[in-house]
């Protein structure tokens, strides 16, 4: 799956569940994702699937 694609999953999923939430896409190629989660363990096994793909910056649950 390369960068866009990787890109467009994220935002479908994201959009399905969340709203308010923000992006930004990096130079390197990166998207920083950022926004509310009621209830941030159900993220757990979705943000572990990506793997070293992805990496959390702040929560301390995730």
């Amino acid at each position: 799956m390369n960068r866009l694609e990787r890109i467009k999953q994220i935002e479908e999923i994201l959009l399905a569940n969340n709203k308010g939430w923000t992006r930004a896409e990096l130079a390197g190629g990166g998207l920083i994702w950022s926004g509310w989660i009621s209830e941030p363990t159900e993220m757990v096994p979705w943000v572990r699937s990506w793997g070293d793909q992805v990496q959390v910056l702040e929560g301390v649950v995730l």
